[in-house]
């Protein structure tokens, strides 16, 4: 028999977010402040492998609902006054 209405699916996702950051001070009123954070967000999977996307042009399939993107560096400069 046909399942109708909305079928709730089991999906995961991992997402790392490691930041570092250190001070420096330049002088008696100056203070350097640098930091990065690494955002890593890994693609959402389906609990039985039931969802995943097809590439048409390379004629494959993945699973997942999107590519991970591995690339997410955010700095962060700061420098207060005292």
């Amino acid at each position: 028999m046909p399942v109708l209405g909305p079928r709730l699916a089991g999906f995961s996702q991992y997402n790392v977010m490691p930041y570092v950051q250190d001070d420096w001070r330049l002088g008696k009123k100056l203070t350097v402040n640098l930091g990065l954070r690494y955002d890593n967000y890994t693609t959402p999977k389906e609990k039985n492998n039931h969802a995943g996307t097809f590439d048409i042009v390379n004629n494959s399939y993945k699973l997942g609902l999107y590519p991970a993107n591995k690339y997410n560096f955010s700095p962060r400069i700061g420098l207060p006054m005292r």
